[in-house]
């Protein structure tokens, strides 16, 4: 029998590209929002029930030019801050 008590933990993505073009085509706080009650839906209700959430995959152009990405990931960002939400780096490089 197996036993998963305390060794359960859920992970998701997003990309700055899950929104569509919505950080291009609209207001970023009001995106913002939008955005984090999707997330919310789709993963962040979770950590509500008192379950570890893993933000396993996100990213952006991190040359910072790209001033969408950068929208994104300041929303991104603080939210995964204010909700102690564990992440990690991945890096392409080469």
């Amino acid at each position: 029998k197996l036993s998963f008590t305390g060794k359960l933990v859920f992970e998701m993505h997003w990309y700055s590209f899950s929104d569509g073009n919505s950080w291009a085509s609209n207001n970023p706080n009001d995106n913002c929002g939008r955005v984090l009650n999707r997330i919310g839906n789709n993963g962040g209700f979770l950590l509500n029930q008192g379950f570890p959430l893993f933000l396993s995959e996100f990213g952006i152009d991190e040359r910072g030019g790209n001033v969408n990405d950068n929208r994104y990931f300041g929303c991104l960002s603080a939210w995964a801050a204010e909700n102690d939400v564990d992440w990690a780096l991945w890096a392409l490089t080469g």
